[in-house]
C-alpha cells in the first residue's frame, strides 16, 4: 500500500542480464569486400584532392581582362640618381646646390654587372657641414630619388618632371641616444678616469644627456623583381579582413587549449579512465607533424603552436608514469638511460587492463591497420574503448576538448 492509500503491483523482480549471442566470424569474401570498399574511398578522395587547380578568371570587373602589376621601371631601363641631404622631412630645395649630396647618370636596372668592382655597386664619399640648429637637437634627412633618364625629380619642372619616371624615399640619418656620465673615482687614489670635459658637462647637463648621432655609413638597395603579380590585385578588403579576425580567434583558443591541457593533467591525482598509451602516442604524432611542417616551411606561428604542443605532450608522460635515470645503466656508457614505471593509481584501476585488453602485439597491429584505413582516428581508440568500459566521459578534459573543437569549426571555416 502506497502513501496516498493506493494498492501497486508487486514490482517485477530484476532478471540477469543476459549475454548476447557470439556473432558469426565474417567469411574471406567479406573481408575482402570490406578491404576493397575502404580502397575505393581512399583512392576517391585521394584523386580529389590531387586535382590541378581550376583555371584562374583573367577576366576583372565587368568583362574586361585583369591587367597583371609591373614594375614602374621594365628591365634595363636607363635612370639617373639624385641624392639630397637636408634638415626637411619634406624636400623642396632641388636648386640649392649645396644640398646635392651624390648625382649619378645612366645607371640601368636590373644590370648586376656594372660599377668599379663589376657587382653592380657604386660608392661616394664626400664630407658634410652638420648645421648648428642639427647639433642642438635638430634632425637631418636623406632624400633620394630615382628617375629615368632624360627626367628630373623637380616637380616645377614641367617639361622635366613625369610623376610616373620618377621614384623617392626619404629617411632620417641621425638618432637621439642617451649619454650617461659616470664620475665614479678610485677608492685608492681617489682619482677619477673620466675626463674633466665629461665631468663638467655632468655638472652643466645633469647624469644623462640626449645627443644626437650619425653613422657615417649609408646603403642604399634597388629591389630587382619583375613578377607580374595578379591574387594580389583583386583581393576583397573583406577577405582580407576575415582572414586576420580568424587568425586571431584560432590563437586565442590555441592558447586557451594549451592552458586547459596543462591545467587538466596539472590537478589531475588520478589516472582512472585514461589511455596512458594514447599519451605515447600523442607524442609520435605531434613529432610527426612538427618535422613536417618544419619540412615545408610552414608559418612561423604555427611553428611555434606545433612545438608547444610536442613540449606539453612530452610534459605529459611525466604525469602519467613516474621517469627515473638509472645512471648505473647508461646509454653507450655515457648518459643515464631513463626508466618508466607506470604509477599506482594507473596500476591499481581498471583502466590498465581495459588500456592492455589486445597485448602490444595486437595492439600495434590494429593501430597500424586503423592508421591506414582512417588516417588520424587512431588516436581515438584506446580512450573511446575505456569510455565505452566505464560508461562514463565525465573523466576527460571537456575545457580542452571544447576549445580543440571550436578551433576545427575555425579551420573549417577558414579552408572553405
Amino acid at each position: 500500500v502506497t502513501s496516498n492509500g493506493s494498492i501497486g503491483r508487486d514490482p517485477p523482480a530484476e532478471t540477469q542480464p543476459q549475454n548476447p549471442p557470439p556473432q558469426p566470424a565474417p567469411n574471406a569474401w567479406q573481408v575482402i569486400k570490406g578491404v576493397l570498399f575502404r580502397i575505393f574511398i581512399i583512392w576517391a578522395i585521394s584523386s580529389w584532392f590531387r586535382r590541378g587547380p581550376a583555371p584562374q578568371d583573367q577576366a576583372g570587373p565587368g568583362g574586361a581582362p585583369r591587367v597583371a602589376s609591373r614594375n614602374l621601371f621594365p628591365k634595363d631601363t636607363l635612370m639617373n640618381l639624385h641624392v639630397y641631404i637636408s634638415e626637411h622631412e619634406h624636400f623642396t630645395d632641388f636648386n640649392a646646390t649645396s644640398a646635392l649630396f651624390w648625382e649619378q647618370h645612366d645607371l640601368v636596372y636590373g644590370d648586376w654587372t656594372s660599377g668599379e668592382n663589376s657587382d653592380g655597386c657604386y660608392e661616394h664619399f664626400a664630407e658634410l657641414d652638420i648645421p648648428q640648429s642639427v647639433q642642438q637637437n635638430g634632425s637631418i634627412y636623406i632624400h633620394v630619388y630615382f628617375t629615368k633618364s632624360g627626367f628630373h625629380p623637380d616637380p616645377r619642372q614641367k617639361a622635366l618632371y613625369r610623376r610616373l619616371a620618377t621614384v623617392h624615399t626619404s629617411r632620417m640619418i641621425n638618432k637621439y641616444k642617451r649619454r650617461r656620465f659616470q664620475k665614479t673615482k678610485n677608492l685608492l687614489t681617489g682619482e677619477t678616469e673620466a675626463d674633466p670635459e665629461m665631468i663638467k658637462r655632468a655638472e652643466d647637463y645633469g647624469p644623462v644627456e640626449v645627443i644626437s648621432h650619425w653613422h657615417p655609413n649609408i646603403t642604399i638597395n634597388i629591389v630587382d623583381d619583375h613578377t607580374p603579380w595578379v591574387a594580389l590585385l583583386e583581393t576583397n578588403p573583406y577577405l582580407l579582413a576575415l582572414t586576420i579576425i580568424v587568425s586571431i580567434v584560432h590563437s586565442v583558443f590555441e592558447f586557451l587549449a594549451f592552458k586547459n591541457d596543462i591545467q587538466f593533467w596539472n590537478s589531475r591525482q588520478s589516472l582512472e579512465g585514461l589511455s596512458v598509451r594514447s599519451v605515447f602516442f600523442g607524442v609520435f604524432q605531434s613529432f610527426v607533424v612538427l618535422l613536417y611542417i618544419l619540412d615545408n616551411e610552414t608559418n612561423f606561428v604555427v611553428q611555434v603552436s606545433v612545438f608547444i604542443g610536442v613540449l606539453i605532450d612530452l610534459w605529459k608522460i611525466t604525469k602519467v608514469m613516474d621517469v627515473r635515470l638509472d645512471r648505473e645503466r647508461k646509454v653507450a656508457g655515457l648518459l643515464p638511460r631513463p626508466t618508466f614505471k607506470d604509477k599506482s593509481t594507473y596500476v591499481e584501476s581498471s583502466t590498465k587492463v581495459y588500456d592492455d585488453h589486445k597485448g602490444w602485439y595486437s595492439w600495434v597491429l590494429s593501430m597500424l591497420y586503423g592508421f591506414l584505413l582512417t588516417f588520424g582516428f587512431i588516436t581515438m581508440t584506446p580512450q573511446l574503448f575505456i569510455n565505452y568500459k566505464l560508461k562514463s566521459v565525465a573523466h576527460l578534459p571537456w575545457r580542452m576538448l571544447t576549445y580543440k573543437a571550436l578551433n576545427t569549426f575555425i579551420d573549417d571555416l577558414f579552408a572553405f
